[in-house]
């Protein structure tokens, strides 16, 4: 029982690893966006900065952190895509 605990601990933080690693190539997509004078919605930007505070506080699932992630990569993508560029 309490292995099973210390398992499903572990792949939670791996979990969150992973949406820390994502947010991370977000923000990166963001800035190289910008740079190039695209104009991102402030939404986007309210929740990369969300998504932040929330895998810092510790207090979230990856699941809730991964639904706002995917929220931002798409319109990220779509951004790059309006670019006319394959990444």
């Amino acid at each position: 029982m309490m292995t099973e605990k210390i398992v499903e601990k572990h792949a939670e933080f791996e979990a969150l690893r992973k949406c820390g690693m994502r947010w991370a190539v977000l923000l990166s997509l963001s800035f190289d966006l910008s740079k190039k004078k695209v104009t991102l919605t402030s939404s986007a930007i309210d929740e990369l900065r969300t998504s932040r505070m929330m895998l810092e506080s510790g207090c979230f699932s990856s699941c809730d952190i991964c639904c706002i992630l995917d929220g931002v990569e798409q319109k990220l993508v779509l951004e790059a895509v309006s670019l006319g560029k394959i990444f």
